[in-house]
């Protein structure tokens, strides 16, 4: 049947083209140039392979790929190693290089005119030019990496207390200070400290006290040591803290931070650090069945994937695949490109790579860093029948993606001086309906609770407020990504200080309606909780409705894997809390792009302006569409970049 059909569209062709078949056959296109550009040797050379070895296979399964591993003649000499790329008519350079080294690399790509993919941790400078060719997929930013880890940490691994060390390089600085302003209600960190050159069991001991292990705990007089240690940064100090922690025998947690679940941590890799957990990234590909990372259909390739880095499989190498399928998609698309010049054609073929399981939403964001990730859980020790430094089964662990109620609190969140500014708030005193709708969805743990139900109160705002921020193109503490983030600011406090009165607006939250979640009127918005708690969120009401004996799992008290009944009661009370809160984001970030000047649209259903096809759009998938995004940035301008 093969042979048949290719001799007829062989004569179908000929009657087509008289003469054609007596023509030369055509010569078949060159394979399309790719460099991995990465460590050859030092802490993270083995990173490096891990990450390659993904790549490589990746690639191998798609259209014709001359793939080649590099590194510059010189340390650091990326002009010179980028202007030879070019002249070879690369078509794209692969790059996992150490922190510092991101903005170096991403210059020298761009002098040169190649088409960048940062797979390290540290990311590339986000920015909105629609013809820059500088992707990152190299995990979450320092913000997103410092509440998750503080989440973590609370649980499943009940730190309260943690010391918080990173190892000087600025993207781990950073993560390392947001964790003084993104931390449960429970937990006190320490401020955070570079660590030290020279750390071994005495150090770790005397950071532990009395936490360092159990048997300690009674027979050490020393109190206040830290119950807890989290790390930010690179794999040599990371390797330092974690060969510490083995030979000090240490049973207090210790988390890594992403990009160090790698043989280029030997004593995470091999569970000598028994206590030892790292955090990785996992995109949507990955996660979206609820499985977590690798997705089913992709275990069987990459076990055998896993052969070149000594029969294991390591984040990096999930990473590596992930990002070289999409290159290997958007080369494959690159022809189809209206575009003209065959590099134009494929830079709009990677800025325009979907994902068709969540509503068609990009591949890469339009400031060029891939979306839709989040963090998993590594375990360092052998867990059952799972080898050491191997990712944890979500069913295993609470809920990721979802910090617990206690992470969030309104009053977090300031007016930006020279930002517009909305004043949030719950209505007037016989306005207020958001204790009524917490009861009808099982949340109001009752008027004898009062300061209970204050915490619950207090967290929807909070997270309402965070994912508005988030909306408007913040980080989930509002604070700015300059050239990027609208500028705009989300408060409670009604009047802030130097706030001027043509910045000032204002979102209710409040009452019902008949037909509508929410409305706006000139500089005033309302958001109808009840209408979106009886529409959406009623059918999920919580049974039987919360009580004081539930207060452990907003407090921070519960201790995670105390039973599987408690666990599942924990992760529903926050589940049905913070799913309450994406309504109220959605349709508020609704309601204020109306008093910003937007219009209804129906140009994609992932507008956050479509009244039609955006009903029950999932918080993530949320965005601004292109004529929107430019009104917004006309009436509320872009937060700009330091000078």
């Amino acid at each position: 049947m093969i042979r048949r059909a290719t001799a007829f569209a062989g004569l179908a062709a000929a009657l087509v083209a008289p003469g054609a078949a007596s023509a030369a056959p055509e010569k078949p296109a060159a394979p399309a140039k790719i460099v991995f550009l990465a460590a050859a040797d030092g802490p993270l050379a083995a990173t490096s392979d891990e990450a390659f070895a993904g790549v490589k296979a990746a690639l191998a399964g798609g259209v014709s790929v001359e793939l080649t591993r590099e590194t510059p003649k010189k340390p650091r000499a990326y002009d010179a190693f980028f202007a030879d790329l070019g002249k070879r008519d690369v078509a794209l350079a692969f790059a996992f290089v150490a922190d510092g080294e991101t903005a170096l690399v991403e210059k020298s790509a761009e002098k040169a005119k190649v088409p960048l993919l940062v797979l390290s941790p540290e990311a590339t400078r986000p920015d909105l030019d629609p013809d820059r060719a500088v992707f990152w997929a190299g995990g979450l930013s320092p913000t997103d990496e410092a509440l998750y880890a503080m989440d973590f940490l609370l649980q499943p691994l009940g730190v309260h207390d943690p010391a918080v060390f990173h190892d000087g390089s600025a993207r781990a600085i950073e993560a390392a200070s947001k964790c003084a302003r993104l931390h449960h209600t429970s937990q006190r960190p320490r401020a955070p400290l570079a660590l030290p050159a020279e750390f071994g069991v005495s150090e770790v001991k005397g950071v532990l006290g009395r936490y360092a292990t159990k048997a300690a705990a009674d027979a050490t007089a020393a109190d206040g040591g830290a119950d807890g240690i989290v790390y930010f940064g690179g794999p040599a100090a990371a390797e330092r803290l974690a060969a510490a922690c083995a030979a000090a025998k240490v049973e207090a947690p210790v988390l890594f931070a992403q990009g160090l679940a790698s043989r280029a941590v030997p004593s995470f890799a091999s569970g000598a650090a028994t206590s030892a957990w790292a955090l990785e990234s996992a995109y949507f590909e990955d996660y979206a069945d609820g499985k977590g990372s690798p997705a089913p259909a992709d275990a069987a390739p990459l076990a055998e994937v896993a052969k070149e880095t000594g029969g294991h499989l390591y984040a990096a190498t999930v990473r590596g695949w992930r990002a070289g399928r999409w290159v290997s998609e958007a080369l494959r698309r690159a022809p189809e490109s209206p575009e003209k010049k065959r590099e134009r054609k494929f830079l709009s073929s990677m800025r325009n790579l979907k994902r068709e399981g969540a509503r068609g939403k990009y591949v890469f964001e339009t400031w060029g860093h891939a979306c839709l990730a989040r963090f998993e859980g590594w375990r360092g020790a052998k867990f059952r029948e799972d080898p050491p430094c191997a990712r944890q089964r979500p069913t295993t662990l609470p809920i990721s993606g979802i910090p617990q109620v206690g992470f969030f609190s309104g009053s977090r969140f300031k007016y930006e001086p020279g930002s517009c500014y909305v004043w949030m708030h719950w209505g007037k005193p016989e306005e207020r309906t958001i204790e009524k709708d917490l009861k009808a969805l099982g949340l109001d743990p009752g008027a004898y609770e009062e300061g209970f139900r204050a915490e619950l109160v207090d967290d929807l705002m909070g997270r309402t407020m965070s994912r508005l921020h988030r909306l408007f193109l913040r980080n989930p503490d509002g604070t700015p990504i300059p050239g990027i983030s609208y500028n705009v600011t989300f408060g409670t406090e009604k009047d802030p200080p130097g706030l001027k009165g043509g910045q000032r607006f204002e979102m209710v939250l409040r009452g019902d309606n008949p037909s509508t979640g929410g409305v706006a009127h000139g500089t005033s918005c309302e958001v109808f909780t009840t209408f979106i708690q009886r529409t959406i969120y009623v059918k999920q009401a919580l049974v039987p409705p919360i009580s004081i004996d539930d207060r452990a799992y907003v407090n921070g008290s519960y201790k995670w894997g105390t039973s599987l009944e408690r666990n599942l009661r924990g992760d529903g009370i926050r589940a049905l809390h913070d799913g309450f809160t994406q309504g109220f984001a959605l349709t508020g970030s609704h309601e204020a792009g109306h008093m910003f000047g937007l219009g209804h649209d129906e140009a994609s259903p992932r507008s956050i302006m479509n009244v039609v096809e955006a009903v029950g759009l999932d918080f993530e998938w949320a965005e601004w569409i292109p004529e929107n995004a430019k009104t917004l940035e006309t009436r509320l301008g872009r937060v700009p970049v330091a000078k």
